[in-house]
């Protein structure tokens, strides 16, 4: 699901969704970073960044060099494309994209199916 993030220039992680990509980070050392516009990781308050692995930190940050890790960020880094991830609003944003793409008949392959 992360992949379909790729544009986000912001991701927010929940304690839940950050500690679930650690526990399986050794799964992601062989993908390659799907971040490539991203400026932001935000970790809840309270987490650690010392607590990312190594391949956590290469699969969120690798494709965008430039981007910053922390808990704490200046006010004005808000920005229209910030994407939280945690898995209820990953979930909403899946079930908004299908609903969406159901009910609009130019993302209908031809012949009627889909």
């Amino acid at each position: 699901m992360l992949p379909g993030l790729g544009n986000a220039k912001t991701l927010t992680f929940d304690l839940e969704s950050i500690e679930a990509l650690n526990k399986i980070s050794d799964l992601l050392v062989s993908l390659p970073s799907p971040f490539y516009n991203l400026k932001f990781v935000k970790l809840p308050w309270g987490f650690k960044e010392s607590s990312i692995s190594s391949a956590l930190r290469n699969y969120l940050l690798g494709g965008s060099p430039k981007a910053a890790i922390g808990t704490k960020f200046p006010q004005n880094t808000m920005d229209y494309q910030e994407v939280p991830c945690c898995l209820t609003s990953q979930k909403f944003m899946l079930d908004e994209a299908l609903a969406t793409n159901v009910n609009d008949p130019a993302s209908r392959k031809p012949g009627g199916r889909n």
